[in-house]
């Protein structure tokens, strides 16, 4: 009798333990040192990990289905779909910023480029200064998010979809690869942590790596572009879907110097904790810098991933495959790629 008790009791405390539930978007290599730090800080939440190349589709799944966290936190450019699903939330703020910047070995008082052209014209007499990979993925689209003449992300990201604007990306990058071979890297992130280019465009990743070497290097801003766009900056947000006392708990924590201070380096974002901004500002230049460009950087666009991925293939397909569609005229490039069934195509080629 006893036993049958113990075990009904066990059977009513168990979802009062878990009266809450978070659901974090994070990288896989992020997820050991970010469960300690949900651990600490949300030891009687039920705490959710998504990974960012299936956690779109897995959390809107779940929420189709009814099933809705207190919280989610994820990436600013999925709030759009999720809010299509159920926009039935109390409200969403930014709790991490992520920023993208120009990175450069050394100590210059300025960057010998201010414009994305100045780099084509510097990289002549030095064809170390830079480097663009060979196959992209979506993180290094992000980087080069303003870099290529504002073609590149309205490619990527533009619905309806706009062949015009990928065949001038395209076309352009041919252009590159012809005439400045030296600066397409199949790893432009190693090439520059080995010191064998100079710069890079990156995201805070890239100012914690160089932390930990203590290195001497210089942050400035992403060159601006034709239109002069000088970067795009994302966000981690918060997206309440209650407003209970729980919740407003979790929040305040979510918001705390304490646990942004604690998570910022791991998930590789800028925090926006006014406490500890201000320090990290005051304490740090290169951290003021990338405050500085988060202040006047415009918000990237909004994408799923499957769909980043299909035309990321695309792109790669399209550049190991250069002699075959240079002949082509725009009208018939227009066309091809305006079928329905290319990006399936190219998936399965790519």
């Amino acid at each position: 009798m006893i036993r049958k008790l113990k075990l009904s009791l066990l059977i009513l405390l168990v979802p009062m333990i878990f009266a809450t539930e978070i659901w974090f978007t994070v990288d896989k290599s992020q997820i050991e040192e970010i469960t300690k730090i949900t651990k600490e800080f949300f030891p009687n939440d039920e705490v959710k990990f998504f990974y960012w190349d299936t956690g779109l589709k897995e959390m809107s799944k779940l929420i189709k289905s009814g099933k809705k966290p207190n919280v989610l936190l994820t990436g600013h450019t999925f709030v759009p779909y999720i809010a299509n699903i159920d926009s039935r939330f109390d409200h969403v703020e930014p709790l991490f910023l992520d920023i993208r910047a120009l990175y450069i070995w050394g100590s210059p008082d300025v960057t010998p480029v201010n414009r994305w052209r100045d780099v084509l014209f510097y990289a002549q007499s030095h064809p170390d200064f830079i480097a663009f990979p060979r196959t992209w993925s979506s993180n290094k689209l992000y980087n080069f998010l303003s870099f290529f003449n504002d073609q590149l992300p309205f490619w990527i990201s533009q619905t309806p979809f706009s062949s015009q604007n990928m065949i001038y990306t395209v076309k352009l990058i041919y252009k590159l690869m012809d005439n400045y071979p030296m600066l397409f890297k199949d790893n432009p992130e190693e090439s520059f942590l080995k010191k064998e280019n100079q710069s890079i465009i990156s995201g805070i990743w890239m100012l914690n790596l160089l932390k930990k070497q203590n290195a001497t290097f210089s942050v400035f801003d992403v060159p601006a572009s034709q239109n002069g766009v000088r970067g795009f900056k994302g966000a981690f947000v918060g997206i309440y879907f209650k407003n209970d006392t729980e919740t407003k708990a979790i929040t305040e924590k979510l918001r705390s110097f304490e646990f942004q201070s604690k998570a910022w380096k791991t998930i590789n974002l800028l925090p926006t904790n006014s406490k500890l901004k201000n320090y990290l500002q005051t304490a740090d230049a290169q951290l003021s810098k990338l405050y500085e460009i988060a202040d006047y950087s415009p918000w990237a666009t909004s994408i799923e991933p499957k769909k980043l991925e299909e035309r990321t293939n695309v792109l790669n397909f399209l550049i190991d495959n250069k002699t075959n569609y240079q002949a082509l005229d725009e009208k018939n490039m227009n066309k091809f790629f305006n079928n329905s069934l290319y990006f399936k195509f190219m998936r399965l080629l790519h």
